[in-house]
């Protein structure tokens, strides 16, 4: 598994198109920071569509208000991402995350797991399924 490191987060990648982005929590996340994770993302995967699995230690609430807007701006933010799912292990964040994207209901399919494996699991499968669909198709 290849790793890139930035100043706020250690990308890793899976397979030829899902990055697992694992954000540190010390400090202030801005808008900056969250470019310099997509040029590491970038770096891992070129510039093709990819699906994400996140991992924020306390959601969005090191990040400051510049950070959440340019998330919530989808022409600006990770133009490429075709899914994403988070991760968070506790009962409480599970429900502020569900309630973050309720109120800025992001275009893109977005899950909510408790362990990475299953989020991994997940894709994988949308991925096959993605695969056989077009195989139908052409």
């Amino acid at each position: 598994m290849d790793e890139y490191k930035s100043n706020k987060a250690v990308v890793s990648k899976f397979g030829n198109s899902i990055v697992l982005i694992e954000y540190k929590e010390d400090g202030t996340t801005c808008e900056s920071d969250l470019v310099d994770i997509e040029k590491s993302v970038v770096t891992a995967l070129g510039n093709q569509p990819y699906f994400s699995i996140s991992v924020l230690p306390a959601n969005f609430r090191h990040f400051n208000e510049e950070a959440k807007n340019f998330i919530i701006d989808e022409n600006k933010c990770l133009k490429n991402r075709m899914m994403d799912t988070y991760v968070t292990n506790s009962f409480a964040k599970r429900i502020e995350l569900e309630l973050f994207f309720q109120l800025y209901k992001p275009t893109r399919k977005t899950k909510i797991f408790n362990s990475i494996n299953k989020a991994l699991t997940y894709l994988s499968n949308v991925k096959k399924l993605e695969t056989e669909n077009k195989n139908v198709l052409v």
